[in-house]
């Protein structure tokens, strides 16, 4: 029920007709989806240097009732010469949270001011480098195995946490820097550390049993990796609640990796063999900036902090809103079962203040607390939903004991109206049954009726084979159900500890002999289909029969009875898309600033036009960037000199404007509010030798 974060600019989802090409990216709002570096690998060269769009325009949105999806990474591209600019053909996205100096966060009282706090500047960097991709994988495996070693020193009398926001910040670094899961976890709000620990050690002793983690691993001082800190600084932002603030810890970083010391299991050796060499993972990087932006919680006079509460007020920074003085309070049942009849209350109703109060508090406690910016505007488009149903014969089984249980469902029954047509959907004895529209499909007959490789395959026996493994190693899996736990007197559905328990139940369903076999079985399955893709699928003749064309071959007998094609039907949607591409392309062809404006503006007041035609670079034109926008004046021609001063006359406008209420600071591309991150050059000037580098620092510095 939480509402997603919004797009950023220059955000795109795909062309609906593949026949219309969707027109190019804008310059002025060219940001990819969060995070902009990982999606964005300009290619520069001397032949072929990476470029900015040709037309600052808006994103293409799908049309209505089809489903957006993320765009793909984008790799700038060079403007053609006489290519024509194609007009904007969807409203603008909001920009993503500002920089890590700010998380989005909005303090209380006050507008939000236009000048952000970027990061240290990051200097000349390695792209990819692989120490960073290790460095990821082994901060996973830290605090996977964080758990192991918390039983000794979390719980009874260590309260954990710090006693200010500031010490958090500080003992943060310090446990990173001596490589400390522990006191990485101990630091942790006591909720989110309970629902951690114990699955976290489970998953590392499987992970350890199957040889995938060696058994040497010591997570008190995790191996392979060392951190040194300089320069460390926490900053402290408070917020309108006194129990709650926001930091951001600084430092300077140099990390050593030795691929010889990481705790990398028998399995992964074996299977590679040859292939892998963990030396060549060795690598060292002085001088990166250390940027860590936590939320932190307050309780009992301690502090600790909180992921939970850091991605809720990643959120709040979206809406603008102080958090709220009282959040929804949690309710669950009396016993195990009830947990789950509290949940399905909720959804019969389709309440989500009931859903969101039936989770367990140490998992959704900040959501809970944060519902309140949301809930109402959520519930009322919930409530225009036209369904109804209602939730019958449902019985369970219980096992576990102590707080912590596993319920599964014995049966249960839907019935219900949706748009108008009644249905069922039921469950007893293992299998699913739906009836709608006076039809019925039952679960267990389909899972009675094998799958036909030979319909998809020439040969299908790899296939079979790695299904066949996938099953006999699967026969000892054991379906958990859902997790309940008793929380203060209360039993509430565990979401995360049922996805730790689904987890766990696979892994523990096998052992190193059947991943071999299942990793063997696998590698013949994928050649045997590249080998199929390239010469092996079954011909027309074999598939469709010799007499696809008739007796007479391709003679006109042979098509005598053939249907006749289909006709496509008119799509009033795609029709309405391409007259607006008319009147917006009618518009742009001018090439001049007023009457592109103009043109736009008269076809939106006349409703030929939705008003997100006008971008904030075109309805403010005043602020100069108006002509990158429409693409007369071309980035990559401005001196460094030329692009600073325009950029620099673009953040004061921008900024003034928002200083006095007229837009928000998420109107505008960021590249206008940060001038700065050019660092006195053109980012688009690729002839310069280290352009690439300079590129990279710009979108690093502007989308960060």
């Amino acid at each position: 029920p939480v509402p997603p974060v919004p797009s950023v600019p220059g955000d795109a989802t795909p062309n609906p007709d593949p026949s219309v090409p969707p027109p190019p990216a804008p310059a002025a709002q060219f940001a990819p989806t969060v995070p902009a570096v990982a999606q964005i690998t300009p290619a520069a060269s001397a032949s072929q240097p990476a470029v900015p769009p040709a037309a600052a325009v808006p994103p293409v949105p799908s049309l209505p009732g089809t489903p957006p999806a993320a765009p793909p990474p984008v790799a700038p591209v060079a403007p053609s010469g006489d290519a024509p600019v194609l007009p904007p053909v969807g409203p603008p996205q909001r920009p993503a949270p500002d920089g890590p100096g700010t998380l989005g966060f909005a303090p209380p009282g006050g507008p939000p001011s236009h000048e952000f706090t970027v990061a240290p500047e990051p200097g000349p960097k390695r792209s990819r480098s692989r120490l960073a991709v290790v460095g990821v994988v082994v901060a996973v495996l830290a605090l996977g195995a964080a758990g192991v070693v918390a039983v000794g020193r979390i719980g009874g009398s260590n309260n954990g946490g710090a006693s200010s926001p500031e010490e958090v910040g500080a003992s943060l670094m310090a446990a990173i820097e001596n490589e400390d899961v522990l006191g990485m976890v101990d630091l942790l709000l006591p909720g989110e550390r309970d629902t951690l620990r114990q699955p976290l050690i489970d998953i590392v002793d499987e992970l350890s049993r199957l040889e995938i983690l060696s058994p040497e691993a010591s997570l008190s001082d995790l191996g392979g990796i060392d951190i040194e800190l300089a320069g460390e600084a926490t900053e402290v932002v408070p917020t309108n609640a006194a129990d709650i603030a926001n930091i951001t810890m600084t430092a300077s970083m140099t990390a050593t990796l030795d691929g010889s010391q990481l705790p990398v299991g028998d399995l992964v050796t074996d299977q590679l063999g040859d292939d892998l060499d963990m030396n060549e993972l060795d690598d060292t990087v002085a001088g990166e900036p250390f940027v860590v932006p936590m939320t932190v919680v307050e309780r009992d006079g301690r502090w600790y902090l909180s992921v939970a509460y850091t991605f809720a007020e990643l959120a709040r920074g979206q809406f603008g809103e102080p958090i709220p003085e009282r959040g929804i309070p949690a309710s669950g049942g009396a016993t195990p079962e009830g947990a789950i009849d509290a949940l399905l209350a909720g959804v019969e109703q389709l309440d989500i203040a009931k859903v969101i109060a039936a989770i367990n508090p140490n998992e959704a406690e900040a959501l809970q607390r944060y519902a309140p910016l949301f809930l109402a505007e959520a519930q009322a488009a919930l409530d225009e939903a036209p369904i109804s149903w209602r939730i019958t014969d449902t019985s369970y089984d219980v096992e576990g004991s102590g707080s912590r249980r596993f319920v599964s469902v014995r049966s249960i029954r839907v019935e219900g109206v949706l748009d108008g047509l009644p249905f069922t959907v039921s469950f007893a004895d293992g299998c699913a049954q739906v009836e709608a529209e006076g039809q019925s499909i039952d679960s267990c007959v389909y899972q009675q009726e094998a799958l036909d490789l030979d319909e998809f395959f020439a040969d299908p026996e790899p296939f079979e084979a790695l299904i066949e493994e996938v099953q006999l190693a699967m026969a000892d899996y054991e379906q958990p159900g859902v997790t309940v736990v008793l929380v203060d007197g209360q039993w509430f559905i565990s979401p995360i500890g049922s996805g730790f328990d689904q987890m766990l139940a696979v892994l523990r369903a096998l052992d190193r002999a059947e991943l071999d076999r299942i990793i063997d079985r696998t590698e013949v399955a994928v050649q045997a289909f590249f080998d199929q893709l390239f010469g092996g699928f079954t011909t027309i003749d074999e598939t469709f029969g010799e007499d696809l064309f008739g007796d007479e071959g391709f003679g006109d007998e042979g098509f005598d009875d053939q249907p006749e094609p289909p006709v496509d039907e008119p799509d009033p949607q795609m029709e309405a898309y391409e007259e607006e591409q008319r009147i917006a392309t009618e518009c742009y062809a001018s090439g001049e600033l007023a009457a592109v404006i103009d043109c736009l503006r008269s076809n939106i007041a006349a409703g030929e036009l939705p008003d997100y035609y006008l971008s904030i670079e075109l309805e403010y034109p005043e602020c100069g960037v108006g002509e990158i926008a429409i693409g007369s004046v071309s980035l990559y021609e401005l001196t460094d000199a030329e692009y600073t001063s325009l950029i620099d006359a673009a953040a004061s406008c921008f900024g003034e404007l928002i200083d006095a209420g007229t837009i928000l600071p998420t109107d505008v591309p960021p590249e206008y509010l940060r001038p700065a991150c050019g660092e006195g050059r053109n980012p688009w000037d690729f002839a310069a030798d280290d352009s690439e580098e300079l590129f990279d620092r710009w979108l690093e510095c502007v989308y960060s």
